[in-house]
């Protein structure tokens, strides 16, 4: 019975009813079909009999996105992979189309109007020339394949992706073999007038290329197999140099390191600078690689507001053990800080606590935030605007810029922090803490907060000769206080970073700063970034993704990045071009 079996096999797969060899002379025809689970596709040609036998066939399931599809949209969408999948084979062709969803008949003639998903998949099928066709689901033969498909990953990339991950796989310099040194060097007409100078050891001073080995003539030789050698050392030809320091660079090593490899087994003139440069141009080193030292521009000290309550300085501090967090809301005149507790940090929340705020103390000129939410809000946005309150946002990734709220939520951290190892509930020491934060003296100003903001001391538990006593001569010197501290405080940091002005200009090449989540992330984001725009130490840069307002000091300069950015994208519009529409529309697929 086995062997009944087997032979039944083995015949069958030799027979000529199995996948027969693409022709692009026959008929060819495309049958799809979708399912609630998957999609399939076969794609056929008519042979000369008249029977159709099958080239290829394909199948993958659904995302959760997709499965929520409509039939139709799901048999539209089985249309368009299949294309898609069989590419090579249908481009250029004509070639029916076969569903059996007869409404695809109609959405797919000139005159309708599709939905606008369907839409953008009819844009993705322009570079295709077929005839859609109907047939019953009972003799589709890509009926099986979509309802048993093949799971998929679906990780999504484009046919221009594939063919410059081609390239670069394929581009690994191999290893260098003697015989093509030998080669090179035969049709290197610089280095066969080099062999003839060390074979006759006659070195004409007056030829230019022969003036870079002259130094050298007394440790070159000339081998059987022609190559030329500095001692033990291989001369390279110049058409096999950038290939040798290619092969020199594959672990990223650093300048000294890729010289001594280097330098142990070949040689040229011009070695060393030409290793340097090679290393130093390289971007994956550039972007794994801290900056040292790390470019800090000099610090810009904020200009004190004009009155007190006129800016504002706003953040959250938190999250604590219960999930509660803060919003600190500070006055950036007088330092007097507003704090409430927070159960939800939605914008809806926040409205209402700093409209609160507000009623006590009336409305700022200006709100200065960082950009997460909901500060970033349009419900935020729009409540501020009708307050008029100038809403001014932080450079992302830059919490110095929002020094008062920063510096602050350190102090009301520690207190909480404290009255938590005594076993104490922190909101009710919260306000302890603000009570006397409110009457010290700041440091800066030497005057209490409360006393700058409402031209009076308030009373704590300390005892006072007058705790009414109006003083007009520390406000008057407040800001001569507050410019001498500051200039300190500048020179001590400037002093202690190192600091100089940035050299960054527009239409520069960076690397831009990233987090860091484990021990193999990189500290730059290896796609270049170029420079757009400048404004101070706020520096905007875009690549072909997006584009990131960051402070100077999160970018790195890129070394000749010109050359190879030219290539790189000669590179990727080629394929763009051969890709065509299926490039463009992809990306609102889904």
């Amino acid at each position: 019975m086995h062997e009944k079996a087997f032979t039944k096999v083995k015949n069958a797969i030799a027979s000529d009813c199995t996948m027969a060899f693409y022709d692009p002379n026959r008929p060819t025809k495309l049958t799809v079909d979708a399912s609630p689970v998957g999609l399939g596709a076969v794609l056929a040609q008519t042979q000369e009999n008249g029977q159709d036998r099958c080239i290829a066939y394909a199948s993958r399931s659904l995302t959760p996105v997709e499965a929520r599809y409509s039939q139709t949209e799901k048999e539209a969408l089985a249309a368009v992979w299949g294309c898609e999948r069989f590419h090579l084979y249908l481009v250029g062709t004509q070639f029916d189309l076969i569903t059996d969803h007869k409404p695809l008949e109609v959405i797919y003639s000139p005159k309708s109007k599709p939905p606008l998903r369907i839409e953008r998949w009819l844009l993705r099928l322009q570079q295709y020339k077929f005839n859609i066709k109907y047939r019953p689901g009972s003799s589709n033969p890509a009926d099986v394949l979509s309802r048993q498909p093949l799971f998929t990953n679906y990780k999504s990339s484009t046919i221009a992706e594939k063919y410059v991950n081609f390239i670069q796989s394929h581009s690994v310099p191999k290893s260098l073999m003697l015989d093509e040194i030998r080669i090179a060097t035969l049709n290197d007409p610089e280095l066969q007038r080099v062999t003839s100078a060390v074979k006759e050891d006659r070195w004409n001073k007056t030829d230019s290329c022969l003036s870079p080995y002259r130094n050298q003539h007394e440790q070159l030789t000339v081998s059987e197999c022609g190559v030329i050698l500095r001692n033990s050392q291989i001369v390279i030809p110049k058409s096999l140099r950038s290939r040798v320091l290619s092969i020199a660079h594959e672990g990223h090593q650093g300048i000294v390191k890729t010289k001594m490899l280097v330098c142990s087994k070949v040689w040229w003139p011009g070695i060393d600078k030409q290793v340097e440069q090679m290393v130093k141009e390289c971007i994956p080193c550039q972007a794994a690689v801290h900056q040292s030292p790390k470019c800090q521009p000099p610090l810009n000290m904020t200009k004190l507001p004009p009155h007190p309550w006129h800016t504002l300085n706003a953040d959250f501090c938190g999250p604590f053990p219960n999930g509660e967090k803060l919003l600190v809301v500070i006055d950036a005149y007088s330092r007097y800080p507003e704090v409430e507790v927070m159960q939800s940090t939605t914008t809806t929340v926040v409205i209402s606590k700093l409209q609160r705020i507000f009623a006590r103390h009336g409305y700022p000129k200006e709100l200065i935030t960082d950009n997460g939410p909901p500060f970033n809000a349009v419900e935020f946005t729009e409540y501020l605007a009708a307050h008029r309150v100038h809403h001014r946002r932080i450079t992302p990734y830059w919490p110095q810029a929002n020094g008062e709220a920063e510096q602050f939520m350190k102090t009301v951290t520690k207190a909480i922090r404290t009255a938590h190892s005594e076993g104490k509930r922190w909101q009710n020491e919260l306000d302890l803490f603000l009570l006397n934060y409110r009457s010290t003296p700041n440091s800066t100003t030497h005057t209490s907060p409360a006393e700058l903001l409402f031209n009076r001391s308030i009373r704590n538990k300390l005892p006072s000769f007058s705790s009414l006593q109006h003083n007009d001569g520390p406000v008057e010197h407040h800001v001569v206080r507050d410019k001498e501290e500051k200039g300190k405080m500048k020179v001590h940091a400037d002093r202690r970073n190192n600091a100089k002005e940035s050299q960054l200009k527009v239409g520069d090449y960076v690397l831009m700063q990233v987090p860091k989540d484990n021990k193999l992330s990189m500290p730059f984001n290896p796609k270049p970034f170029k420079v757009i725009e400048i404004k101070g130490n706020m520096v905007t840069a875009r690549n072909t993704e997006r584009t990131v307002t960051r402070n100077v000091s999160c970018f790195k300069c890129l070394t000749n990045y010109k050359k190879f950015n030219k290539q790189q994208l000669t590179l990727m519009s080629y394929f763009k071009e051969k890709e065509g529409c299926n490039v463009v529309t992809s990306c609102h697929v889904m």
